[in-house]
């Protein structure tokens, strides 16, 4: 596993990851600082599985930067994989979380993080199913919850505020019904001045 790190001012210029690459492999990443990690030509600046099944839980993933996607956490073929307690804030590209499985096996729990702030979507996802629970998704500058192909399960999540372009847009991809129910709201969670 990868426990209690300080990863960080790490740069790409050539393909994908920069602060944590990991292909064909299962890893456990808690509790790192992830800050400061850029991707030039590429997707993950901070986080960047191939083919991994990563558990991905306590960490502080911030002001990362990568010309694509997934600036924060990039998932390319996984087919499952935990996010959970994380805090995600001021990653700048496309996406902030970004996940991507070909059919429609894939299984990603996000659960209890909070991602905000960020340059464009928070999550975008492609394929297989996501269960979003307890998150506090706000302030993004893109949407706040987009797919294009999958399915998800949403109960107790925060989606608010989120802006596409001049408009505020929480959701892209996901019926109205699916959101309104499991008790998903969409208001200021008012945070603390740290």
């Amino acid at each position: 596993g990868i426990y209690d790190n300080i990863i960080t001012r790490n740069e790409n210029h050539s393909g994908y990851g920069a602060g944590i690459y990991c292909y064909d492999s299962k890893p456990e990443i808690r509790r790192n600082r992830i800050m400061c990690n850029r991707n030039r030509d590429g997707h993950g600046a901070g986080i960047y599985c191939y083919n991994s099944d990563p558990d991905i839980e306590q960490n502080i993933i911030h002001n990362n930067r990568s010309s694509g996607g997934g600036s924060a956490i990039h998932l390319l073929e996984s087919k499952q994989a935990r996010i959970m307690h994380n805090l995600i804030y001021d990653n700048k590209s496309a996406s902030a979380v970004l996940l991507y499985h070909q059919g429609t096996d894939g299984d990603f729990q996000i659960v209890s993080n909070t991602i905000c702030g960020n340059q464009g979507d928070a999550v975008k996802y492609f394929g297989g199913t996501c269960y979003f629970q307890n998150n506090i998704i706000v302030q993004n500058h893109g949407y706040g919850i987009f797919t294009l192909d999958g399915t998800a399960q949403l109960a107790y999540n925060d989606v608010w505020a989120n802006i596409k372009g001049k408009d505020t847009t929480d959701y892209y991809g996901l019926s109205g019904e699916m959101i309104k129910n499991n008790g998903n709201i969409s208001r200021d969670p008012c945070f603390g001045k740290p």
